[in-house]
Protein backbone atom coordinates (compact mmCIF):
# COMPACT_ATOMS: atom_id res chain seq x y z
CA UNK A 1 0.00 0.00 0.00
CA UNK A 2 1.39 3.38 -0.98
CA UNK A 3 1.63 6.24 1.53
CA UNK A 4 -1.09 8.14 -0.39
CA UNK A 5 -3.51 5.22 -0.18
CA UNK A 6 -2.75 4.73 3.53
CA UNK A 7 -3.47 8.43 4.03
CA UNK A 8 -6.77 8.06 2.10
CA UNK A 9 -7.77 5.12 4.33
CA UNK A 10 -7.18 7.25 7.44
CA UNK A 11 -9.01 10.23 5.96
CA UNK A 12 -11.99 8.07 4.96
CA UNK A 13 -12.19 6.35 8.35
CA UNK A 14 -12.21 9.72 10.11
CA UNK A 15 -14.87 11.06 7.74
CA UNK A 16 -17.18 8.10 8.36
CA UNK A 17 -16.34 7.37 12.00
CA UNK A 18 -19.87 8.13 13.23
CA UNK A 19 -21.85 6.82 10.25
CA UNK A 20 -23.62 3.47 9.91
CA UNK A 21 -24.95 1.60 6.88
CA UNK A 22 -28.68 0.84 6.57
CA UNK A 23 -28.07 -2.58 8.08
CA UNK A 24 -26.04 -1.24 11.00
CA UNK A 25 -22.43 -1.94 10.02
CA UNK A 26 -19.81 0.84 10.16
CA UNK A 27 -20.10 3.05 7.07
CA UNK A 28 -16.33 2.90 6.48
CA UNK A 29 -16.78 -0.76 5.50
CA UNK A 30 -18.45 0.39 2.27
CA UNK A 31 -15.68 2.57 0.75
CA UNK A 32 -13.19 -0.10 1.82
CA UNK A 33 -15.26 -2.74 0.00
CA UNK A 34 -15.39 -0.55 -3.13
CA UNK A 35 -11.61 -0.20 -2.95
CA UNK A 36 -11.25 -3.99 -2.54
CA UNK A 37 -13.51 -4.72 -5.51
CA UNK A 38 -11.31 -2.50 -7.68
CA UNK A 39 -7.98 -3.75 -6.36
CA UNK A 40 -8.64 -7.43 -5.55
CA UNK A 41 -11.45 -8.56 -7.86
CA UNK A 42 -11.46 -6.34 -10.94
CA UNK A 43 -9.15 -7.60 -13.65
CA UNK A 44 -8.31 -4.21 -15.17
CA UNK A 45 -5.79 -1.51 -14.34
CA UNK A 46 -6.54 0.72 -11.37
CA UNK A 47 -4.48 3.87 -10.91
CA UNK A 48 -3.46 5.16 -7.50
CA UNK A 49 -5.76 8.18 -7.90
CA UNK A 50 -8.64 5.86 -8.79
CA UNK A 51 -8.01 3.88 -5.60
CA UNK A 52 -8.02 7.10 -3.55
CA UNK A 53 -11.22 8.28 -5.25
CA UNK A 54 -12.84 4.93 -4.45
CA UNK A 55 -11.98 5.35 -0.78
CA UNK A 56 -13.22 8.95 -0.67
CA UNK A 57 -16.22 8.66 -3.00
CA UNK A 58 -18.83 9.32 -0.27
CA UNK A 59 -16.97 11.84 1.90
CA UNK A 60 -18.59 14.95 0.39
CA UNK A 61 -22.07 13.40 0.29
CA UNK A 62 -21.89 12.53 3.98
CA UNK A 63 -20.86 16.12 4.72
CA UNK A 64 -18.07 15.54 7.23
CA UNK A 65 -15.02 16.35 5.12
CA UNK A 66 -15.07 19.20 2.65
CA UNK A 67 -13.60 19.99 -0.73
CA UNK A 68 -10.84 22.14 0.75
CA UNK A 69 -9.59 19.26 2.90
CA UNK A 70 -9.69 16.81 -0.02
CA UNK A 71 -7.82 19.10 -2.42
CA UNK A 72 -5.20 19.95 0.23
CA UNK A 73 -4.57 16.31 1.10
CA UNK A 74 -5.02 14.61 -2.30
CA UNK A 75 -4.98 17.23 -5.06
CA UNK A 76 -7.44 18.60 -7.63
CA UNK A 77 -7.73 15.41 -9.72
CA UNK A 78 -8.95 13.40 -6.73
CA UNK A 79 -11.30 16.19 -5.68
CA UNK A 80 -12.74 16.34 -9.21
CA UNK A 81 -13.33 12.57 -9.18
CA UNK A 82 -15.04 12.70 -5.78
CA UNK A 83 -17.18 15.63 -6.97
CA UNK A 84 -18.27 13.69 -10.05
CA UNK A 85 -19.35 10.77 -7.86
CA UNK A 86 -21.22 12.98 -5.39
CA UNK A 87 -24.92 13.45 -5.99
CA UNK A 88 -25.74 17.10 -5.33
CA UNK A 89 -28.51 18.10 -2.93
CA UNK A 90 -31.78 18.29 -4.83
CA UNK A 91 -30.32 16.59 -7.91
CA UNK A 92 -32.52 13.88 -9.38
CA UNK A 93 -30.91 10.49 -9.85
CA UNK A 94 -31.52 10.82 -13.59
CA UNK A 95 -29.58 14.12 -13.73
CA UNK A 96 -26.83 12.60 -11.60
CA UNK A 97 -26.58 9.64 -14.00
CA UNK A 98 -26.39 12.02 -16.98
CA UNK A 99 -23.44 13.77 -15.30
CA UNK A 100 -21.79 10.41 -14.62
CA UNK A 101 -22.23 9.32 -18.25
CA UNK A 102 -20.04 12.26 -19.31
CA UNK A 103 -17.35 11.42 -16.73
CA UNK A 104 -14.07 9.63 -17.55
CA UNK A 105 -13.98 5.83 -17.66
CA UNK A 106 -12.14 5.62 -14.31
CA UNK A 107 -15.12 7.33 -12.65
CA UNK A 108 -17.47 4.86 -14.35
CA UNK A 109 -15.45 1.99 -12.89
CA UNK A 110 -15.53 3.44 -9.37
CA UNK A 111 -19.30 3.93 -9.68
CA UNK A 112 -19.67 0.36 -10.95
CA UNK A 113 -17.72 -0.95 -7.94
CA UNK A 114 -19.85 1.21 -5.63
CA UNK A 115 -23.06 -0.16 -7.17
CA UNK A 116 -21.77 -3.71 -7.08
CA UNK A 117 -21.04 -3.54 -3.38
CA UNK A 118 -24.42 -1.96 -2.64
CA UNK A 119 -26.21 -4.62 -4.69
CA UNK A 120 -24.32 -7.38 -2.91
CA UNK A 121 -25.51 -5.99 0.43
CA UNK A 122 -29.02 -4.88 -0.61
CA UNK A 123 -30.74 -7.82 1.05
CA UNK A 124 -29.08 -6.95 4.39
CA UNK A 125 -31.15 -3.75 4.58
CA UNK A 126 -34.25 -5.87 5.26
CA UNK A 127 -36.37 -3.93 2.75
CA UNK A 128 -37.20 -6.02 -0.34
CA UNK A 129 -39.09 -3.15 -2.02
CA UNK A 130 -36.05 -0.88 -1.65
CA UNK A 131 -33.77 -3.60 -3.05
CA UNK A 132 -35.97 -4.02 -6.12
CA UNK A 133 -36.09 -0.25 -6.64
CA UNK A 134 -32.30 -0.18 -6.39
CA UNK A 135 -32.14 -2.88 -9.08
CA UNK A 136 -34.51 -0.89 -11.31
CA UNK A 137 -32.43 2.27 -10.83
CA UNK A 138 -29.25 0.33 -11.62
CA UNK A 139 -30.70 -1.14 -14.83
CA UNK A 140 -32.09 2.18 -16.03
CA UNK A 141 -29.32 4.60 -15.11
CA UNK A 142 -26.06 2.80 -14.28
CA UNK A 143 -25.75 -0.17 -16.63
CA UNK A 144 -26.03 2.00 -19.78
CA UNK A 145 -22.69 3.71 -19.10
CA UNK A 146 -20.78 0.73 -17.69
CA UNK A 147 -18.79 -0.46 -20.67
CA UNK A 148 -16.46 -2.89 -18.92
CA UNK A 149 -17.46 -6.54 -19.55
CA UNK A 150 -16.23 -7.74 -16.14
CA UNK A 151 -18.30 -5.16 -14.27
CA UNK A 152 -21.35 -5.72 -16.47
CA UNK A 153 -21.23 -9.45 -15.72
CA UNK A 154 -20.78 -8.91 -11.96
CA UNK A 155 -23.53 -6.27 -11.77
CA UNK A 156 -25.96 -8.49 -13.68
CA UNK A 157 -25.06 -11.44 -11.44
CA UNK A 158 -25.80 -9.36 -8.31
CA UNK A 159 -29.08 -8.13 -9.83
CA UNK A 160 -30.13 -11.71 -10.61
CA UNK A 161 -29.48 -12.78 -7.02
CA UNK A 162 -31.71 -10.02 -5.69
CA UNK A 163 -34.48 -10.81 -8.16
CA UNK A 164 -34.36 -14.52 -7.27
CA UNK A 165 -34.72 -13.73 -3.55
CA UNK A 166 -37.63 -11.35 -4.11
Amino acid sequence: MTPLIAKAFDFMRQAHARHKRKHGTPYADHPEAVFNILTNEFEGNVSENMQVIALLHDTLEMGVKGEVEIVQEFGPEVLNGVRLLTRKKGESFEDYAIRLRAAPKEIHLVKAADRLHNLREASLAGDPAWALEYVRETRKYILPFVDDPWFLAKLNEAISKIERIQ
